[in-house]
């Protein structure tokens, strides 16, 4: 899908495996799409939502202060 990443779509589609394995191999675990949301965001707003992706993504280093081009964070969702 244009202007996501491979780690937004993976946290998309709820594949942790995929997501650690991103991450491992050095993913930019705050990398924005093309409404500046992160992977975090994604996976913390439905249908999207799983918190042991969540959960990964913050062991992992994701700020949950990134703002998205709407100005909400992951909190916020």
């Amino acid at each position: 899908v244009e202007g996501i990443t491979v780690l937004h779509s993976a946290v998309k589609h709820k594949r942790i495996d995929m997501v650690s394995l991103l991450l491992e191999a050095g993913a930019n675990v705050d990398g924005k799409d093309w409404e500046s949301k992160t992977a975090l965001h994604y996976s913390l707003q439905p249908p999207c939502q799983d918190i042991r992706v969540a959960c990964e993504l913050l062991r992992c280093g994701a700020s949950i202060e990134v703002r998205d081009k709407n100005g909400m964070t992951p909190l916020d969702l």
